[in-house]
């Protein structure tokens, strides 16, 4: 019995310490169980905050961001959302950097050029993908030219020519090449501007069938658009009172040798909203510049170089200023620089008239920042209207056997505007071009007429323009 008392007691000690070690065993499990969801939700905690607070900053630079791009929008009429939208995922930093000048009050649309490369005309076909191939490009009048001089564009421009094979100027260049209508150093000095343009005063045809009413008419043989290449030339106008002498046809042929030729041109159009459209831009150091061209001539009944109308192909007329304006300002709005190339005035009248001015001030009140005219086969004057310069006549360049005063002129062109003007003066005789050595009698006498004939603007003896302040 004893035995059994003690076996009891000793089953019910071990149960006991089996019992306490159980609770003992479970109470520190709950234990450790409670510390690892504690540590688990002080974890989930931080990782929770660390989400809000990586939300936050989220929300913060989206707010950021979508005020920069709200800034870039106010800035510019150019910019909307998606433009600003392509800025910012294409030019990040740029648009970090400009909008701290918008913010801060000193920002110029400029800027863009100084910061890219390129203005925010360029930028923006960029964005449209139409700066991606020839294709595009061309379908939209632009050409991109790589520059000599990374500061500036040069710009220049000469008066008319003529291929017609009855003039001396087209025999000499048929029976002794270019170095029989134009002198060895101006030929360089065509070659060395980035963007070259002159006056295609005739027709391109093989037509033989010239309209009535005219003492002159001037056509060649499509074949020799090629001579413009070997010239330099980059783009002319046909606006003028010569490139319809072979009528429509004559025309269309004009501007058809010209495209296949691949040389822009301004001034006509297939019909009128063709001609209304046809405004050639050029790329060059980032910039985008614009090409228009139209003719004041002729100005007296019978009107014989037809306009385009909307059946029917012609030239671009500016007798009254309303349709070139209206291109000028679609240009302004597309573009850095808009150049104006008019064919105007009355044959042999070096005096700038009271029409040419009107037209002149007309233009340049619609955005045109520089005018360069033709027609009177003589040198004009210049003059500046509103601070930008009006070259009223380049004169004849390569057109007939007569001596005539001629010049290139050079415009260096930067985005902040025209950084030099500079005439080079040139000497048209029996039927060669050639550019005078400066100091020479024909070289001052081209300078003093020039300054005879200006208005308020002087030609210094390195033919560089200046305009010339009222006392």
């Amino acid at each position: 019995m004893r035995r059994w008392w003690i076996a009891f007691f000793v089953e019910l000690f071990i149960t006991a310490l089996l019992v306490g070690g159980f609770f003992a065993y479970r109470h520190d499990y709950n234990a450790k169980i409670i510390q690892i969801e504690t540590k688990e939700k002080e974890k989930e905690q931080v990782e929770q905050e660390k989400i809000e607070k990586k939300l936050a900053e989220q929300a913060e630079m989206e707010n950021h961001i979508q005020k920069i791009k709200n800034d870039l929008v106010e800035s510019s009429s150019m910019i909307d959302e998606t433009f600003s939208e392509w800025l910012y995922n294409n030019y990040e930093e740029v648009c970090e950097t400009l909008a701290e000048e918008i913010e801060a009050g000193t920002y110029a649309e400029k800027m863009w050029h100084e910061k890219t490369g390129k203005s925010l005309h360029v930028l923006f076909d960029e964005s449209q993908g139409i700066m991606e191939s020839d294709e595009r490009m061309k379908e939209a009048s632009i050409y991109e030219k790589t520059c000599a001089d990374s500061e500036c564009v040069s710009l220049s421009f000469a008066g008319d020519i003529s291929f017609s094979h009855h003039y001396t100027p087209a025999q000499n260049y048929t029976n002794y090449g270019i170095d029989g209508a134009f002198s060895e150093e101006l030929q360089d000095t065509m070659r060395e501007a980035d963007i070259f343009m002159l006056n295609n005063e005739f027709c391109y045809t093989n037509s033989n069938t010239p309209i009535g009413g005219k003492t002159y008419t001037f056509r060649a043989d499509p074949k020799l658009v090629s001579r413009l290449d070997e010239m330099g030339v980059d783009i002319v106008s046909i606006a003028n009172n010569h490139t319809y002498d072979y009528g429509e046809q004559g025309i269309i042929d004009t501007m058809n040798t010209l495209k296949d030729a691949g040389v822009p041109y301004v001034g006509a159009g297939k019909n009128l909203a063709d001609a209304k459209n046809n405004i050639v831009y050029f790329v060059a150091n980032g910039i985008k510049i614009a090409y228009i061209a139209a003719t004041q001539v002729e100005r007296d009944l019978p009107i014989l170089t037809q306009p385009a109308t909307e059946t029917s192909a012609g030239v671009i007329r500016c007798f009254e200023p309303e349709l070139v304006c209206d291109m000028i300002k679609e240009a302004d709005k597309h573009s850095d620089f808009v150049i104006v190339y008019p064919h105007w005035g009355t044959e042999l009248v070096k005096q700038m008239q009271a029409d040419q001015q009107a037209l002149a001030y007309a233009f340049i009140d619609a955005g045109a920042d520089a005018i360069v005219g033709g027609h009177p086969h003589c040198l004009q004057g210049i003059e500046y209207y509103n601070d930008v310069p009006i070259f009223y006549s380049m004169s004849n360049f390569s057109f007939s056997s007569k001596v005539k005063n001629s010049c290139v002129l050079n415009l260096r062109v930067s985005i902040d505007g025209i950084q030099s003007a500079r005439y080079l003066p040139c000497k048209e005789s029996n039927g060669i071009t050639y550019q005078c050595e400066k100091g020479a009698t024909d070289y001052v006498q081209i300078i003093d007429i020039l300054n005879t004939y200006s208005a308020n603007a002087s030609v210094d003896e390195d033919g560089y323009v200046k305009m010339v302040q009222p006392e």
